[in-house]
């Protein structure tokens, strides 16, 4: 009737403030993995409140502390088969017509959205600071000087070329799946490419504006550290 399931949840993002958490996992038989019909181990992925997970204080990075990725302990958490799902099946369903994708053809989308996201947040932050804070023996705000211009202006256009090609490639994909076409080979390569461009072009972007706004990105609490 489903899954006992034990192990380590690495790098459970946003475990602290969730209610609840998924993993995946083999499927272990007389000490061996199951293998599905192409030789290669099943992986079952688990839906479970997150109260059954054992949280462990293990996320102590100098960059991304936000994201709050700590381990996690599963000590033979029954999961009903109802709440798991095959992790490399592929096939549309009536409800999520983009099934017939591969997971991480489709999971990139949303990673590359949030890597958007924080580079709007961080031209927002600088252009803030960029009102009040002088640059560098000179009494003029950082906004009236021209290469904290242009730096704005190249963060503003790698963010827009992101998104754009994101947008043009994923949504253009996304469409003709949901319509009921199937995904090339092609298809997948140029959703990769689209959600690896976008978020480079993003971290550049936020690159840009930490370098501009000087010791103000490096300090605690901030929101460009």
């Amino acid at each position: 009737g489903g899954y006992r399931v034990s192990g380590a949840l690495r790098f459970a993002s946003g475990i602290q403030q969730s209610t609840w958490l998924v993993a995946g996992g083999f499927v272990i038989e007389h000490g061996k993995p199951r293998l599905a019909s192409d030789g290669l181990p099943i992986i079952v992925g688990a839906f479970f409140p997150s109260g059954e997970a054992r949280v462990l204080d293990s996320w102590r990075p100098t960059g991304l502390a936000g994201t709050g990725s700590h381990d996690a302990l599963l000590e033979d958490v029954f999961v009903p088969a109802a709440r798991t799902f095959d992790f490399r099946s592929t096939g549309a369903r009536a409800l999520d017509p983009l099934a017939a994708l591969p997971v991480f053809s489709r999971l990139g989308a949303t990673l590359s959205a949030v890597a958007l996201g924080i580079a709007r947040r961080a031209r927002e932050e600088l252009v803030a600071l960029a009102q009040t804070k002088a640059s560098m023996m000179s009494t003029k705000p950082l906004r009236e000087t021209a290469r904290v211009q242009i730096d704005v202006a190249r963060a503003y256009a790698l963010s827009d070329a992101g998104r754009a090609q994101l947008e043009a490639v994923a949504g253009g994909i996304f469409a003709r799946i949901a319509a009921g076409a199937s995904a090339t080979t092609e298809d997948q390569i140029r959703l990769r490419l689209s959600y690896l461009s976008a978020t480079e072009h993003a971290a550049q972007a936020v690159d840009l504006m930490r370098n501009a706004a000087g010791m103000n990105a490096v300090l605690a609490g901030s929101a460009l550290e």
